[in-house]
Parts: C-alpha cells; structure tokens; sequence
C-alpha cells in the first residue's frame, strides 16, 4: 500500500492543483488483514497513477498494467477522468498514460476520453513523437546498449516527462536536468 504523500510537488515545483481534503473525502475503506485501508476513488487512483508514472519516467511495465487492471476491474468514469485530469493540471499527464496504454494494449481507453481530454494539437504531436516503447521495453541487458543509445533513450524520456508535467502555470518555473 503506497500513502500518497504531497501529489502537487514535483521536485521542487509545484505542478498540479490537486484538492487534497476532496482526494480523502471521496475515498473508501475496504477490509484488508482485519484492517480498514482507505482506498482512493477509482479515477481519482487512475489520474494518480498516471502521475506516478511521469515522475518516475515511465521506466516500468508494471504501472501500465496497474492502470489496465483499473479499467478492466474498476471500470472507471472516463467523464470523472477526464473532469479530475483537467482541474488538477494533468491532462496531458494522463493522455500520455492512456495513449502508451493504446499502443501496449490496443484500444484500452476510449476514443472519445482521448479526445476530451483536450490538448492542443502541438503537444500531442510532441508527446507522440517522443513517447517509445523503448522507453518502457527497454533491453535489461546492459551488454547489448550503447552509451550512445542510453543517452538518447535518457534524453528522450527526459523531453517526454517535461513535455507531459510542463503546463501553462508552471513552464517557467522547469528546467531540463
């Protein structure tokens, strides 16, 4: 069980406007070892995941298919998605997390949440054309990769995270690192 610690901080910047006393009022309890465990609601779990997975650099399957069991099991709201995704600044977080869910999967996320979720052109242009499965399928095997491809795998998911986290009221505030 991972305790969501300040969702709005990347870093040191402030990069979503996540409402944390509406996050707590919309969970729920399930019995887990005799225990009550708070839970997130489903698409409030979903868009934080999809956060999750940008700040760590989509580095591992496993988040894509933690996202997947949500949509299979949970059968989230895709308007509730969307709504959360918008008020908390991370629309472009969560298309990225659903289109890579598209392409790993086949059509998992609706068309029309694609589309709702709104972003400009130019940007989902941009994040398609960094976003690549070698980002998340990567050769475990260090002999096989050069310093030469690491780089540019590196540089290429360093582009994706900023261009996914970066939005009108934080830009300035971001540096490449």
């Amino acid at each position: 069980i991972e305790y969501p610690h300040n969702l709005n901080r990347w870093n040191r910047f402030s990069i979503t406007a996540i409402n944390m006393q509406e996050l707590w009022e919309r969970r729920h309890t399930t019995a887990i070892g005799g225990y009550d465990v708070g839970i997130l609601a489903t698409e409030d779990e979903f868009v934080y995941l999809c956060q999750h997975n940008v700040k760590k650099g989509f580095v591992r399957l496993y988040r894509f298919l933690d996202l997947a069991e949500i949509i299979r099991s949970a059968k989230p709201d895709w308007e509730k998605v969307v709504k959360r995704a918008r008020e908390w600044k991370l629309s472009r977080v969560v298309w990225i997390n659903c289109f890579a869910l598209n392409v790993l999967l086949g059509e998992t996320v609706p068309s029309n949440t694609m589309q709702a979720l709104g972003l400009p052109r130019f940007v989902e242009i941009a994040l398609r054309r960094c976003f690549s499965l070698q980002l998340i399928l990567h050769d475990p095997n260090p002999a096989l990769r050069t310093i030469e491809s690491s780089r540019a795998t590196n540089l290429r998911k360093q582009l994706l995270i900023h261009l996914a986290l970066i939005n009108s009221r934080n830009w300035y505030n971001l540096a490449m690192t």
